[in-house]
């Protein structure tokens, strides 16, 4: 998942080197067809997940409109939160700021996935960007 303007344009850059490698790979003589095939198959996939990623925080950050992600689960929570930052589109310092804390805070918990955050914090992030819960039903078991 790309987090903010600086992953994003190293992500394009890198899809350029994959696309750009593709089109080297082939144009080598075909000796060894399926060992070229391979490395192809393999540039592909990683374009693939890049173009994704990349089309993803495009429609994110583009989005003018309040938007609703899905939550299926509590380890979408980080994401969650990320996305609905791009959404509102702040950078990491903005959301800091709003929330009164060092930039370093938010990086930190952006890139550890929130992975150290109490709950207090976790609320604290959805309350700022104004993350609302519609759960309609809870699955047990």
């Amino acid at each position: 998942m790309i987090q903010n303007k600086r992953e994003y344009k190293i992500s394009k850059s890198e899809a350029q080197k994959f696309r750009d490698a593709i089109t080297q790979l082939e144009q080598q003589p075909n000796t060894e067809v399926w060992k070229i095939e391979l490395q192809r198959n393999a540039m592909q996939s990683s374009l693939e997940e890049l173009a994704q990623d990349l089309i993803e925080f495009e429609n994110l950050k583009n989005s003018h409109t309040p938007i609703t992600l899905t939550l299926s689960s509590f380890d979408d929570i980080p994401d969650t939160l990320i996305r609905a930052r791009i959404v509102k589109g702040w950078t990491q310092a903005e959301l800091a700021s709003r929330m009164g804390v060092k930039p370093q805070q938010v990086q930190n918990d952006e890139i550890t996935h929130y992975q150290s955050a109490n709950f207090a914090r976790l609320s604290r992030v959805a309350r700022v960007l104004g993350v609302q819960l519609d759960a309609g039903r809870v699955l047990v078991g």
